[in-house]
């Protein structure tokens, strides 16, 4: 009999509390396995048709956005972290590009928390994830490369111009090769944006032992002496309710998951005590070391008949690893039209550059907002001066490309750089702000590095806030097999884990997360690989 002053409950085996890229591929995996019951809890809506509307380059619908801002003291920026609330989460709005990083990046993560984070050990990892074209690989998510057809003008004069600052072609950036240009490997099949949701959790749907529970909101853990044993929840047609388990996974993204342990009274003390929570476990390292990639936009016209649709977009990009030996940071840049001014005919006589920092020395932090702990957490990055150097330094190189006698040929005109506000594209609505700067609209290479920091927004690439580690008083939140230190049958298997920079997007890094702790849970101690 349930207690009158206890909310409704069920039972399953395994709760996972989060239903983005990662939420959707381990809900699968584990259902898959014929030993468990699943739920999979997801604030936003388990809407078809939502997911279609995004498939193309768009703005998140208001209704499915969860309203982030990060701020940057030093460089006394703020600007918005947009996030989609729905089941297929991020993957959803990001372009389908689907890089893994490279090597040096996982190697670092295994130095840091254990070997078989390494590169090696996580090869057949991504094998099973990619269904790549190009490399034969036939895992669950469609990856190809635009061909030669398929690239625009814009396109092939930024590989010409690439080659002529000496950046070395590159056909797979998902190979062992640092520093290179080529095309952009994506999440598709054919010409539409594969996601998460259509990869691996519709064709789960049929299961018996997988249930998902949309426009539920997780609002904290149940710990009980030292154990997980559930999840408490509110959605406005059942209000609240508790879904016990053996065991509960975050999958909710890195801030999410971070901000939840929070909520739950696990993470700094001093934090928790000062919003009014119980410290349930203490652990100084949640919502901490969150990495992102600072990028600038600079915009530019084109000559007239340069373009037609294309449904692939962003299909090429640079990138440069520092180790290689010059003095230039790690950094990437992007090109691609103006996807903003969609569908008016314009966004083809308009380009966008994309200079983005790989491997900023600053981190940021999530912490809850203490006169509102259950409100809109708080992110500050601690971006450094050698930061704003470093993407100064990206920029420039960026607008030098600009200069080259391939982009030239295209007639590219009036580059200045912009601030631009979340998301454009599709819709009714009014597009999003894209503010020029001052001294934004003026020759290449001459902006300053203060017009770069107050155009700098996010990538869109958040890992950290629960890191990997054996050690949690020097900031570990979860140890090498994704469970959380001090609270037993409770594990993080997204982004969040990450504890060291990934020099990529993260939508196959949340896919690998996922994958690797289906492997944990479901293969018991021994290594799966």
């Amino acid at each position: 009999m349930t207690r009158l002053d206890q909310p409704a409950a069920t039972r399953h085996h395994t709760v996972v509390v989060g239903g983005g890229a990662a939420g959707c591929a381990l809900a699968a995996r584990l259902s898959a396995a014929g030993d468990r019951t699943v739920l999979l809890i997801e604030a936003g809506s388990d809407d078809a048709t939502l997911a279609q509307r995004m498939a193309a380059p768009g703005r998140v619908p208001p209704g499915a956005a969860w309203q982030l801002t990060a701020r940057v003291p030093a460089w006394g920026t703020e600007y918005p972290l947009p996030r989609i609330r729905a089941v297929g989460g991020t993957s959803l709005v990001q372009g389908g590009v689907a890089l893994r990083g490279l090597p040096r990046d996982y190697d670092r993560w295994a130095e840091r928390a254990g070997p078989d984070w390494g590169h090696e050990r996580l090869l057949p990892v991504f094998a099973r994830i990619e269904a790549d074209q190009d490399t034969g690989s036939t895992g669950a998510l469609g990856i190809r490369r635009g061909t030669r057809e398929e690239r625009q003008p814009l396109h092939e004069a930024f590989l010409a111009g690439c080659a002529e600052l000496g950046t070395p072609y590159c056909g797979n950036l998902n190979s062992q090769t640092g520093t290179g240009a080529g095309p952009v490997p994506q999440a598709r099949r054919g010409t539409v944006k594969e996601t998460a949701r259509g990869a691996y959790l519709d064709p789960a749907r049929g299961r018996s032992s997988l249930a998902v529970l949309p426009l539920t909101r997780a609002t904290r853990l149940l710990v009980r002496d030292g154990r997980a044993v559930g999840v408490e929840t509110t959605s406005a047609e059942r209000g609240r309710e508790r879904h016990l388990a053996d065991q509960v996974v975050l999958t909710a993204g890195a801030v999410a998951s971070a901000m939840l342990l929070l909520r739950s009274g696990i993470g700094d003390p001093a934090e928790l005590r000062a919003a009014g929570l119980p410290v349930v476990a203490p652990l100084v390292g949640v919502g901490t070391r969150v990495r992102d990639h600072p990028a600038v936009w600079t915009t530019f016209g084109l000559a007239s008949g340069h373009g037609r649709p294309d449904p692939l977009w962003f299909q090429v990009m640079m990138r440069h690893a520092a180790e290689d030996g010059d003095r230039l940071p790690d950094f990437a840049l992007e090109m691609y039209h103006d996807f903003r001014l969609l569908p008016a005919p314009t966004a083809l006589r308009r380009g966008v550059l994309t200079a983005s920092l790989l491997a900023p020395g600053g981190t940021g932090r999530v912490r809850l907002d203490r006169r509102r702990p259950q409100g809109t957490p708080l992110l500050e990055f601690d971006y450094t001066e050698k930061d704003l150097t470093d993407l100064h330094s990206a920029v420039a190189f960026g607008h030098g490309l600009l200069r080259t006698y391939a982009l030239c040929r295209l007639g590219v005109r009036e580059p200045r750089l912009v601030s631009v506000a979340g998301h454009g594209g599709h819709g009714t609505g009014p597009l999003p702000r894209a503010i020029p700067l001052p001294g934004g609209g003026v020759e290449p290479c001459s902006v300053a590095p203060q017009d770069v920091a107050r155009s700098a927004v996010t990538a869109h690439h958040l890992h950290g806030g629960c890191p990997m580690g054996p050690d949690p008083d020097r900031g570990d939140v979860v140890d090498e097999r994704c469970r959380v230190h001090g609270v037993e049958n409770l594990f993080v298997g997204d982004t969040g884990i990450a504890p060291t920079p990934i020099r990529a997007n993260t939508h196959l890094l949340a896919l690998c997360a996922a994958e690797r702790l289906g492997d944990i849970l479901t293969h018991g101690p021994k290594d799966s690989n």
